[in-house]
């Protein structure tokens, strides 16, 4: 495996089949990819080490009229699709929507009208490997302006996304029937569900509406039909960490909230849907997850079996990753600084998007696989024999043991580079300072080798 830290195997492998047109311009963007990989928060010059002639084609791809966005994403979509016959077992497709807003003067040129939002929205499809829990890619993408013409746009109204975006997964080199979907409550759409079912495709979407069912018993009406339900069993569901949230013209306010884990009841029932204007039914499993203290309450809707606790569980594990699209979503925003970066044009904004999306997925898989409670795996998996070596001098100051140092232990000692005290006592490393860890570790492993290739040449 390559190491996490080398940038140009990394855009390279994202990248580097990508069809633009000229050999010259897929060069400029693996290079750029790699500049950014190296550094996802620096202005364009920084990352490129203020090389004249590397910014200079960087600029180059970046303003290039015939260097089209949606090639550059198709490109890193086959990527993932290509690392996901490396996985064994189901894979998650996470789906999510956000805004992308440039903080400068594009953004007017995207609003709508005056004091309406003004940004990109941006349909993503994250890849996860299901027992894991490790984001690995992006199989699908979808970024529209609300500002387009009607010629122009993806679809005729935007519930319809969802869908779309399933059309695009499924053009990729991949096992489909290994795919499960996974998404919020705005995915509770009956032509949605009905179109999964059509298609054969798995599915676990929360539920939003209390749709009607086919008589079953006293109820007619799902949420009343699942709460009526026995208890299956109980189960304890982590809520992940959140910063608090003002309220803003593209944003809800929200209250910050600390990591934790509540035991909740778990229920599950077989009901028949009801289409909201017509006589078709629907056969769909429903679990219902719901905390005492009311703070968590899930409805899930799926197709997988409920027969077993065991089967039950495995639907809400399913859920409870879907946290993890949310991590993209910061990581590409605070970590890449996408909204921030200035690029003159919508069209130079759409291919840097293009670019920086994979980089804050890469980001993102670095701190989930930093944090996971496994413990096993051999700290070469993620670095190399010179940066690993490196590294244990830096952190132990003794010779490289016989005993391989394990992953966990190699990302905590490259998040004590950067400061990383595990003051909470959690022993969870942020991106922000796991990456600044990275970013040192790669300037003294550079240092290292630059000190061995000199003291070899005074010998010769």
């Amino acid at each position: 495996m390559n190491s996490v830290i080398d940038p140009f195997d990394f855009a390279m492998e994202t990248f580097g089949k990508t069809d633009l047109g000229d050999a010259r311009r897929t060069q400029r963007l693996v290079d750029a990819a790699a500049a950014l990989a190296s550094h996802p928060g620096a202005s364009i010059p920084v990352a490129c080490a203020n090389n004249g002639a590397r910014v200079e084609g960087f600029y180059k791809l970046i303003r290039n009229d015939a260097v089209d966005a949606d090639m550059i994403r198709l490109a890193s979509f086959d990527a993932t699709a290509s690392a996901a016959k490396d996985q064994s077992g189901d894979l998650l497709l996470i789906q999510d929507t956000t805004s992308v807003s440039p903080v400068h003067s594009l953004r007017e040129e995207l609003r709508t009208k005056a004091g309406s939002p003004a940004g990109y929205e941006v349909h993503t499809g994250m890849a996860v490997n299901a027992t894991t829990g490790i984001p690995f890619g992006i199989l699908g993408q979808l970024v529209w302006s609300r500002k387009a013409k009607k010629a122009d746009r993806l679809f005729k109204v935007e519930s319809e996304k969802w869908k779309c975006l399933d059309e695009q997964v499924s053009q990729r080199q991949i096992d489909q029937s290994r795919i499960i979907r996974v998404a919020d409550r705005e995915s509770d759409i009956f032509d949605y569900i009905d179109f999964l079912d059509q298609s054969k495709h798995r599915f676990v979407l929360r539920a939003a509406q209390n749709r009607r069912i086919k008589d079953q018993g006293l109820h007619d009406h799902l949420w009343e039909a699942v709460l009526g339900a026995p208890v299956v069993g109980t189960r304890s569901v982590t809520i992940e960490q959140r910063g608090g949230q003002k309220k803003g013209l593209e944003q809800s306010a929200r209250s910050a909230r600390s990591r934790s884990a509540v035991t909740t009841k778990l229920r599950a029932i077989t009901v028949e849907l009801k289409e909201p204007r017509g006589n078709r039914t629907l056969s769909v499993n429903a679990v219902h997850v719901s905390s005492d203290d009311g703070d968590l309450e899930w409805l899930l809707l799926t197709r997988e079996p409920i027969r077993t606790r065991h089967h039950v569980d495995r639907i809400v594990a399913h859920y409870e990753a879907r946290w993890l699209i949310e991590r993209f979503h910061k990581a590409w925003k605070t970590g890449c600084k996408i909204e921030e970066r200035r690029m003159g044009t919508l069209d130079n904004f759409l291919r840097i998007m293009a670019i920086t999306a994979p980089i804050a997925m890469r980001l993102l898989k670095i701190q989930v696989t930093a944090n996971a409670p496994d413990d096993t795996t051999p700290a070469t998996a993620i670095l190399s024999q010179p940066e690993l070596e490196v590294l244990w001098q830096k952190a132990e100051r003794t010779p490289l043991p016989k005993t391989m140092p394990s992953c966990r232990w190699a990302y905590q000692a490259i998040a004590k580079i950067a400061g990383w005290q595990n003051s909470k006592g959690t022993g969870r490393v942020g991106l922000d300072t796991l990456w600044r860890g990275f970013e040192k570790l790669a300037a003294l492993s550079e240092g290292w080798q630059m000190a061995t290739m000199t003291k070899n040449a005074a010998k010769r």
